[in-house]
């Protein structure tokens, strides 16, 4: 699958992606400090679904109705950036043919999936 990973996704986590062979576009690597509706302009065109730690992108998404391809909202900030990885690896594996078209909800617990 095609990501585009909001500099909020740590390094350990995108590189863990890319061994499992999907494609990551990692904002810090392309253009640190991009605005998050430039970030979300920019996964849309990449055809990637969006994987962010930031709640801001709700906001976009639901209220200002900011077009997207898919984001995933992982809300596992108390988590190391090992175990972060883990379980999204394993809710990519799972839930890969849902995530286009809709906004997904991670935490350590559950996934929660709401189509756009």
């Amino acid at each position: 699958m095609k990501f585009f990973a909001d500099e909020s996704i740590e390094c350990e986590v995108v590189n863990r992606l890319r061994r499992h062979h999907h494609h990551v576009l990692h904002v810090p690597e392309i253009q640190p400090g991009l605005p998050d509706e430039d970030v979300l302009a920019r996964a849309r065109e990449a055809d990637s679904i969006l994987l962010t730690h930031d709640k801001d992108f709700g906001a976009l998404v639901f209220q200002k109705k900011y077009l997207t391809t898919g984001v995933v909202l992982c809300r596992l900030q108390d988590l190391k950036a090992e175990r972060k990885a883990d379980l999204i690896v394993e809710m990519i594996t799972r839930y890969a043919g849902e995530l286009p078209g809709a906004f997904a909800v991670l935490t350590e617990d559950e996934f929660r999936i709401r189509k756009l």
